[in-house]
C-alpha cells in the first residue's frame, strides 16, 4: 500500500470540470478510484506508468468491435449518436505490438480478441495518424453499459497490453 507516501495529482481544467460535474468531492472520488485499483491487485510501486487519469473528451463514443486487425489496430462500429454509426479503423494510443504474423503478434491479437469480443466498449478518440486511423484509448467491461461505469470499473486495453508484456510503449 501507500503508507507514509504522498501522491500529488495535478488536475487539468478539463478533468477538474468533469469531476465537478460527476461528484461533490473530487479528492474523495480520486482516492476511492485508486483504492479500487489497488484492491484489484494494482501495483502501487509503479504509479506513474500503470495508473492514468484522463478526463472525458468531446470525442468519446460507445463502440462495438467488428474485428481485430492486429494487436494495436481495430475495426470498430462507432456510435455517433442520433442513430448514426460509422465503421472505422483505430490505432491504440501509446502501444506498439509486433506484426500479427509473428508469434508475439499473434498472441497480442488473440488477447485483444478475447478481451473485447462481447464486451461493452468506449472509444476515446484523438487525432488521425498518417495512415488515416484514429488514435484511441479503448475502455471495456463485460457487463457495465454506461459511459462512466465502463471507464471507472472497466479496463483500458492499451494499458492491459503493456502490463501483460504483449506490447511496448510507443511514443510517436
Amino acid at each position: 500500500m501507500l503508507k507514509n507516501k504522498k501522491l500529488q495529482i495535478r488536475l487539468s481544467e478539463e478533468l477538474h470540470e468533469f469531476l465537478h460535474q460527476q461528484t461533490e468531492n473530487a479528492s474523495l472520488f480520486l482516492r476511492n478510484m485508486i483504492r479500487e485499483k489497488m484492491d484489484q491487485g494494482f501495483d502501487s510501486d509503479d504509479l506513474t506508468s500503470s495508473f492514468e487519469i484522463r478526463a472525458r473528451t468531446p470525442y468519446v463514443y460507445k463502440a462495438a468491435l467488428v474485428r481485430v486487425i492486429d494487436g494495436d489496430t481495430l475495426l470498430l462500429n462507432i456510435d455517433l449518436g442520433f442513430f448514426t454509426t460509422m465503421q472505422t479503423k483505430v490505432r491504440l494510443c501509446l502501444v506498439d505490438t509486433p506484426p500479427a504474423e509473428t508469434d508475439r503478434g499473434a498472441k497480442a491479437k488473440l488477447f485483444v480478441e478475447e478481451e473485447l469480443t462481447d464486451a461493452h466498449l468506449v472509444a476515446e478518440c484523438r487525432k488521425k495518424e498518417k495512415y488515416g486511423r484514429y488514435l484511441a484509448y479503448i475502455y471495456y467491461h463485460p457487463t457495465h453499459t454506461d459511459f462512466s461505469d465502463i471507464i471507472r470499473y472497466g479496463k483500458c486495453i492499451n494499458t492491459e497490453l503493456i502490463t501483460r508484456g504483449l506490447a511496448e510503449r510507443y511514443y510517436a
